[in-house]
């Protein structure tokens, strides 16, 4: 597996499969939010531009950042990404978020 250019680090979220997806689901939002995540606290930029999030091929996955903050040392947020999901039942999804990059353009 390829590693996203420019980013040292990365966070994967796995989406579990289902048995009642009977098809396969294209562009399908999935929440990815976290309470909690010393892991980000030094290591994006104040509003969280520099984040990313690919697929298990490393394809670029389109996102909104819905919440974004950073205090006492901790990083908590919610995203929406667009993904794919298989209608396969033993096939979970796997989503990458990258971050600690110089770049601070919104992805």
């Amino acid at each position: 597996m390829a590693w996203l250019s420019g980013f040292t680090k990365r966070l994967a979220f796995q989406v579990p499969a289902h048995f009642f997806i009977t098809e396969d689901l294209i562009d399908f939002p999935i929440c990815i939010h976290q309470q909690s995540s010393p892991d980000l606290y030094g290591e994006v930029d104040a509003q969280g531009h520099s984040i990313r999030f690919t697929d298990a091929d490393d394809n670029i996955l389109p996102y909104e950042r819905t919440y974004f903050t950073i205090n006492d040392e901790d990083v908590t947020f919610t995203f929406w990404v667009k993904a794919n999901l298989s209608s396969t039942p033993d096939e979970d999804t796997v989503i990458y978020m990258y971050f600690n990059s110089e770049a601070d353009e919104d992805g």
